[in-house]
């Protein structure tokens, strides 16, 4: 029975000992048995440059130009897409250690970024023999992207020095929309004969939407240092493939003199095998307020490939790379 007593404690001694080294690598929690479930939440607000725009030299190319007519006095303003957009970020994770050292965690995210709208404006005169007009266009747009993720992954823990390191590799899964929405209205009067003029008025309203479904390896690996203040980090990277999807509807409406109105419709859809390639990246502050419970307040960086469809199909050249930086706050809860 003695011997029995002293295997049983030595046992419970070298357990104790490896499950030391599977404390998660974002927090400093006590030893986690086999069989222990760790939840996070997290949510920030994202900053990310999508300025991609459809008119980039803003309404002067579309003013009308008429036939053998001088321009002078060109005026513009506005810029149809303002720049760098913030947006939403949220995350969530469980997992659950398989023994001391090895465990699986599946978690979901997303970057949301609203529709925004931009506007430009422009007008130009000409003059001519028997001929005085001003000739004006004015366009409209605006976008909306959304990034959604989904990872399912098997971790080892191990220490190096003072650091507790979780190496991770498994699968993430993607889904991209994309969209936007663009209006053209020109006003403009040409000459057709001696003394004759003819004013035309054009409205053409666009479409355009985009997604991208795909799935890939994706490998990381997170880092602590610290007790019960400390130090985190993560940076991780997957390359994913899969189907693309995009389409462009586009009505033209044109008025002579107030005539009825003559419209024309037209859709074109683009379907191919694409790729998009990720690195993140995140560096925070780490406070374990509880035995099983631990906050971090931390600044995210995510960079995309070919994320975005630039619409070349229709003759577009929008931007398909972007960096989304997040500052966020996560808390870590186990039982």
């Amino acid at each position: 029975m003695a011997a029995f007593r002293a295997t049983k404690v030595s046992a419970l001694i070298a357990s104790a000992a490896a499950v030391s080294h599977s404390d998660n690598a974002a927090a400093q929690f006590g030893p986690a048995a086999p069989g222990t479930m760790t939840y996070t939440f997290e949510g920030g607000f994202s900053f990310a440059n999508l300025s991609t725009t459809n008119f980039p030299a803003g309404a002067v190319p579309f003013i009308p130009q008429p036939f053998d007519k001088l321009g002078s006095n060109l005026q513009s303003s506005g810029v149809p897409n303002s720049g760098r957009r913030t947006g939403g970020y949220g995350a969530f994770s469980v997992a659950r250690n398989i023994d001391a050292i090895n465990d699986w965690r599946f978690s979901a995210g997303f970057y949301v970024f609203g529709s925004k709208t931009g506007a430009a404006w422009a007008s130009e005169d000409f003059t001519g023999f028997f001929f005085d007009a001003t000739n004006t266009a004015a366009v409209t747009e605006r976008d909306r992207f959304g990034i959604y993720t989904a990872d399912f992954d098997f971790g080892r823990m191990f220490s190096a020095g003072v650091f507790q390191v979780r190496a991770f590799g498994g699968l993430r899964g993607v889904y991209v929309r994309d969209g936007f929405d663009s209006t053209i209205h020109t006003e403009g009067t040409d000459k057709i004969g001696l003394l004759d003029t003819i004013t035309a008025t054009t409205d053409t309203f666009s479409r355009g939407r985009a997604s991208f479904y795909g799935a890939g390896p994706r490998v990381g690996v997170e880092v602590f240092t610290g007790s019960i203040f400390g130090v985190v980090g993560n940076l991780s990277g997957a390359v994913l493939g899969g189907q693309r999807q995009a389409n462009v509807s586009t009505t033209n409406s044109v008025v002579i003199d107030g005539s009825i109105p003559f419209l024309t419709a037209t859709q074109l859809v683009n379907n191919e095998f694409s790729w998009v390639a990720n690195i993140s990246g995140s560096l925070g502050v780490a406070w374990q307020f509880a035995p099983n419970g631990q906050l971090v307040i931390g600044y995210k960086l995510d960079q995309w490939w070919n994320v975005r469809s630039n619409f070349s199909f229709v003759g577009l050249d929008r931007r398909e790379d972007i960096l989304i930086q997040t500052p966020f706050i996560k808390a870590t809860l186990r039982f």
